[in-house]
């Protein structure tokens, strides 16, 4: 543990930025506070650095002074090397709390050649969301796209929203290839089921809904069984392979008292 015992601005500021590269964020953020206030000459390095710093912690740590800190370091010191990287961290800021909105704007004041090949994958998909949420699809595709071009911790979820916007373009031969890439993963297994299931149907390729039939059941959540069982129903009926299809007809319908027979 290192002993935060006052020397000077230069040793507390030191000793700032080793508790910040070991990701003890609440413990750096209050030294580069003492920094910061003991250090009168506005332009000094380490005040400028500290500010930033403290700005960058909030943000991390969901502080409700994170956006005050980060639009009053770029006030006063919009010369700043680093200042873009800052408007990363607010975006995760907003993102995290799900206003998607204000996370998009910041996002887009990110240089991407400040962003390591992580960082710039999750800014990537996260200004995809935004853009998805905001029903501008050409937009979320294009840096989806991006995002699955790398191995990286948010490939499957761009993989997964761009099938989907493909999807409900109708795109469907391309929607069941992103859809087949993820139909193993966990995260993904419950949901992807009902989306092959449609594609399938969609495009008259009943016998393969017949052909999954078991594994779209056994991997389909309850809320969608009944609904993949009245798919695999109709596509018996398409085929006029009528008997199969009644057991399937009976437990959509024994789902559904509500319907009419």
């Amino acid at each position: 543990q290192i002993t935060q015992k006052y020397r000077s601005p230069k040793h507390e500021f030191t000793t700032a930025e080793e508790l910040f590269q070991m990701e003890q964020y609440s413990s750096a953020k209050n030294l580069f506070k003492q920094v910061y206030e003991q250090i009168d000459d506005q332009f000094d390095t380490k005040k400028q650095s500290s500010l930033y710093h403290m700005a960058v912690c909030a943000a991390i740590l969901y502080h409700d002074d994170a956006p005050e800190l980060a639009y009053y370091f770029a006030e006063t010191y919009p010369e700043y090397m680093g200042l873009e990287r800052i408007w990363y961290y607010l975006g995760n800021y907003y993102f995290t709390k799900k206003q998607y909105k204000k996370a998009l704007e910041e996002y887009k004041k990110v240089s991407y050649k400040s962003l390591n090949e992580e960082e710039l994958a999750a800014a990537k998909f996260k200004m995809g969301y935004g853009y998805f949420l905001q029903e501008d699809y050409q937009t979320a595709k294009e840096l989806f796209v991006e995002v699955m071009q790398t191995e990286n911790e948010y490939k499957n979820k761009a993989t997964f929203y761009y099938s989907h916007i493909l999807y409900t373009e109708q795109s469907y031969t391309s929607a069941l290839k992103g859809f087949e890439q993820l139909k193993n993963e966990e995260t993904y297994s419950e949901i992807v089921p009902f989306y092959i299931a449609h594609i399938y149907f969609s495009t008259g390729k009943y016998a393969e809904v017949i052909a999954q039939k078991d594994e779209l059941i056994s991997k389909s959540s309850s809320k969608r069984l009944p609904e993949i069982n009245a798919l695999i129903a109709q596509s018996y009926f398409q085929l006029q392979q009528y008997q199969e299809a009644i057991p399937y007809f009976d437990t959509y319908m024994n789902s559904n008292p509500n319907i009419v027979n």
